[in-house]
């Protein structure tokens, strides 16, 4: 590995999930001109404020000790109306376990708490350019619902808002 230093500063910086992880993308002006460099193979983390800790429900799928995948939901206000909506906030598999129909389970149980909850929408926002989650959660049933504003740092992009609607039972 060769180590060199720069000055310069941050012009911008992206991320996105990639088979191997997430790999992060700075771009930097530098004296030689613009410098790019990339950082792969990191691994997702989340953090939710205190408030939310009360209302937040979470799942972590693991084998022998080893986590697989978590997912973690909570009643949230929905970009559409709707009477009792639940936000799917995260749902992630490792990176060994794609395919292996993690996700998919954790997707089940997620669903099978907000029909219990009474829930009328299951709701979640995804990066546009996330093809392998949007495919995932078009074949859960999942349907554009909207577009959410999403800010990193200085940098605004709109995610996508996906939504499965529920419909009341029959008493």
């Amino acid at each position: 590995m060769t180590v060199q230093t720069f000055e310069g500063f941050l012009l911008t910086r992206n991320w996105r999930d990639t088979q191997g992880g997430i790999e992060l993308e700075y771009w930097f002006a530098t004296d030689s001109g613009p410098l790019c460099a990339l950082v792969r193979g990191e691994r997702s983390v989340f953090f939710l404020e205190q408030r939310q800790l009360e209302a937040a429900r979470s799942l972590l799928a693991e084998r022998d000790g080893v986590l697989l995948g978590y997912a973690q939901w909570q009643l949230g206000e929905a970009p559409i109306a709707a009477r009792h909506p639940i936000e799917l906030k995260r749902l992630y598999a490792d990176p060994d376990s794609i395919g292996a129909g993690i996700g998919r389970r954790l997707f089940d149980a997620v669903r099978a708490d907000a029909l219990a909850q009474a829930a009328d929408l299951l709701w979640l926002c995804v990066y546009a350019g996330n093809d392998r989650a949007r495919h995932f959660y078009a074949r859960q049933g999942l349907i554009e619902i909207g577009r959410v504003p999403y800010r990193f740092v200085d940098q605004v992009e709109d995610d996508l808002a996906l939504g499965l609607h529920f419909t009341p039972a029959s008493p």
